[in-house]
This record gives structure tokens, C-alpha cells and sequence, in this order.
């Protein structure tokens, strides 16, 4: 229900395992190492990627990145149950408020899985 609070956090290694299931789930995790590679992303672009929470457990994430001009909005995951509950928007405000912070004065959505629905709404 709407009434459960969804809490945003910044995405780090403790929600890994989570998203990388959920990513697995939606068809969206095929890399090598993927591990590895989401270590080199948050290293690279600090406090930009956030993970969600309701009643502690996790439901869902957001990838993005921010290289000087543009910041990218990449790979929502959002837990099959949670879906439309709101999770995804509360990722996606957040994730554009910390871009604009950082900078970015135009944010792409690659659009794949669950983005698409942003995306088409964005036009």
C-alpha cells in the first residue's frame, strides 16, 4: 500500500547481492564480474546511485553515473512485489535530485526494463 514508507539510501555494496538478483530476475544482469564492476561505478561516481527500503527490507535500486556534462539514469530494479507501489518514482526523484547536485545539467534515462515506462512518459 502507499502507506508504507519507502526509505532511499545511498546504493553501496550491502545491496549488491539484492539488486543483482532483482537485475537477474528482469532479464538485466548478464555481465562478468558484475560485482567488480558496480565497485568501479560507485568509486567513480560517489552518492549518485541509491537503493530503496520498506520496513528494512530491500525493494529496489537505481544505477547512475555523471561525467562532467550529462549525468545517465541506468538499470532500475524494483522487487516484483513493490512494483507500482511507488518505489521506482522515489528512486528515480532521487536520483536526478543527486545529478542536478552534482552538476549535471541534462540527465539521460537508458531505457531498458523497468525505465521504459519513464521513458516513454519523458517523450
Amino acid at each position: 500500500s502507499m502507506s508504507e514508507s519507502i526509505v532511499v539510501e545511498t546504493f553501496g555494496p550491502e545491496h549488491f547481492a539484492d539488486a543483482i538478483d532483482v537485475w537477474r530476475e528482469a532479464g538485466m544482469a548478464h555481465e562478468e564480474n558484475l560485482e567488480q564492476r558496480l565497485n568501479e561505478l560507485l568509486k567513480g561516481n560517489p552518492g549518485l546511485s541509491v537503493a530503496a527500503r520498506i520496513d528494512g527490507g530491500f525493494v529496489g535500486a537505481v544505477l547512475a553515473s555523471y561525467n562532467g556534462f550529462t549525468g545517465y539514469i541506468f538499470r532500475l530494479a524494483v522487487a516484483p512485489l513493490k512494483r507500482r507501489a511507488g518505489v521506482g518514482r522515489a528512486l528515480m526523484r532521487e536520483a536526478e535530485q543527486r545529478l542536478a547536485a552534482a552538476g549535471a545539467t541534462k540527465v539521460m534515462l537508458v531505457c531498458e526494463e523497468e525505465l521504459l515506462r519513464y521513458c516513454e512518459r519523458q517523450g
